[in-house]
């Protein structure tokens, strides 16, 4: 189920869609929580490393943690960090396609700097615990970055268990 704009008071006090759209993901195996980073990073004019660690780890706390607390008022059950998964997108708003090459070395340490702050984020936020590097995945929809790698992780994430 696809939920865009789950607002404060959701659960609680069924704003915006509230309920209806929340009773959509109980039996949901594997939640997707999805973060525009590339759009964080613009409004707050982040530029150099130095400017953006923090605030973008803060940022990123604040939308995450709204987002749990809904679906833990709603069922406690949803925040589960063993079936959470976050995505952070428009990753092409923060490195341009001049200078984003997988083999770029610039292109890889920023996004390996990315990567952990958007962890550290989710960690702080509880939405992932302490062993879960691997369930964050920065992509750009528009160039394609990275969707191939999240595609893995959802088949990876949600393959029924199998029991011998």
């Amino acid at each position: 189920a696809d939920l865009p704009g789950i607002i404060h008071g959701a659960a609680e006090h069924n704003a915006g869609l509230g309920v209806e759209f929340l009773s959509l993901i109980s039996d949901c195996r594997l939640l997707v929580y999805v973060v525009d980073i590339g759009t964080l990073w613009l409004t707050n004019n982040l530029s150099s490393v130095s400017d953006w660690r923090q605030l973008l780890r803060d940022e990123v706390v604040e939308l995450l943690a709204t987002l749990k607390h809904e679906l833990t008022v709603f069922d406690v059950h949803l925040s589960n960090p063993s079936r959470c998964l976050v995505v952070g997108t428009k990753l092409d708003l923060i490195l341009a396609t001049s200078t984003a090459s997988e083999s770029d070395s610039n292109y890889q340490h920023i996004l390996n700097t990315l990567t952990e702050e958007v962890t550290l984020a989710a960690r702080d936020a509880e939405v992932l615990s302490d062993n879960s590097a691997d369930r964050v995945v920065l992509v750009s929809a528009r160039r394609g970055d990275n969707v191939s790698t999240l595609i893995r992780t959802i088949q990876m994430w949600t393959q029924p268990l199998h029991v011998e």
